[in-house]
């Protein structure tokens, strides 16, 4: 039987679109030097609806459906529904190495989401009705205190989704408990909540807090679409018994140019970081750090902000390990940061026959 020629077209489109996923979820996972420490792909307890209460660490949800993940929805009988669903899922760690910062990683989701430990927020992706921005093409990778985690007992995962129209729900992995050796380097890790804004601040606190945003992530991925011109993060952190003398800040990947404050005092700017060893790269494959001043430091609570010029792309902190390190092992920290394929043609290939 012959195939009609807008068959063909449609073959060739898929074709096309597929390969070009596949080189962005390799190229992706590849930046990332994550190593699992529990799989949480398969089994997970599932409900459609909305309730601020199935985040609670003693909700009982044995009545809930099972779904195993990661898979859309639509895949476990919930054809053609839009709108909002849970994920809950209990699991045990019987041992936490404190040398390692933890990382809850759950794939890809379509299209919103907010993901809960032991009932309190963590992470979240994308805006929630009723101005809908996707996050569907994002990897969600959420920092997870340990702290949190309960060492001799039963931990609780719950995910909020939102799903605006078509396929829905965590639709493709990977799913689990990881650390990111590239954090082993870092002595704060300060991934996470960060205040933002769009315009820069002028000292007054309400300049400075604006929305709450999860670093890293880009702007786009976490709701905040086609942005254009000044836009600004803020944190705040403790500085105790670290060792003034010896300390850099490590923001991660940006795309965009930045100046950066410690304590409302300029201490750095992208233009600053150009060497002979990175000119001919993009601002956005670009390692951040900056040296910060002993005399600037403060005992106790410290304040971080970050003006950047974003003109195009996607926008923001948008990968990478972000926290104060010392500055011996920045250069180890450097050496062992994925490089950014020149080619990504040349990375899809070599990973498909690999």
């Amino acid at each position: 039987m012959k195939m009609d020629k807008n068959n063909k077209k449609r073959l060739l489109l898929i074709s096309v679109v597929s390969i070009v996923c596949m080189i962005f979820f390799v190229s992706n996972l590849r930046s990332e030097n994550l190593k699992m420490l529990v799989n949480l792909e398969g089994t997970w307890r599932f409900s459609v609806g909305d309730n601020p209460s199935w985040s609670d660490i003693n909700f009982d949800a044995k009545s809930w459906d099972y779904v195993s993940l990661p898979q859309k929805w639509e895949s476990a009988g919930y054809n053609d529904y839009n709108g909002f669903a849970w994920y809950r899922k209990e699991f045990k760690l019987n041992e936490i190495n404190n040398k390692y910062p933890l990382y809850l990683v759950m794939g890809y989701i379509d299209d919103v989401d907010e993901v809960y430990l032991n009932g309190k927020l963590i992470g979240r992706s994308g805006v929630f009705p009723p101005i809908v921005s996707t996050s569907y093409s994002l990897l969600r990778k959420y920092y997870l205190p340990k702290e949190m985690l309960n060492k001799n007992g039963n931990n609780v995962i719950a995910v909020r989704v939102y799903d605006e129209y078509l396929s829905g729900g965590i639709y493709k992995g990977p799913v689990g408990i990881y650390y990111d050796s590239d954090n082993n380097f870092l002595i704060n890790n300060l991934a996470g909540d960060w205040y933002f804004n769009t315009k820069v601040p002028n000292g007054n606190l309400e300049d400075k807090m604006g929305r709450s945003v999860y670093v890293p992530g880009n702007l786009e991925s976490r709701g905040y679409p086609n942005l254009h011109g000044a836009i600004t993060y803020t944190k705040e952190f403790t500085v105790d018994e670290f060792d003034k003398e010896n300390l850099n800040i490590v923001l991660g990947y940006i795309d965009g140019t930045e100046q950066v404050f410690l304590n409302g005092k300029l201490i750095g700017s992208f233009e600053e970081l150009r060497d002979s060893e990175n000119r001919d790269l993009r601002p956005s494959q670009i390692l951040r750090s900056y040296s910060i001043p002993t005399e600037l430091v403060q005992n106790g609570i410290n304040e971080i902000t970050i003006v950047i010029e974003n003109n195009n792309g996607k926008g923001g902190i948008y990968e990478g390990p972000i926290g104060l390190i010392y500055r011996d092992n920045l250069e180890l920290l450097k050496n062992a940061q994925t490089k950014e394929p020149a080619n990504l043609w040349e990375e899809f290939f070599k990973s498909f026959f690999e």
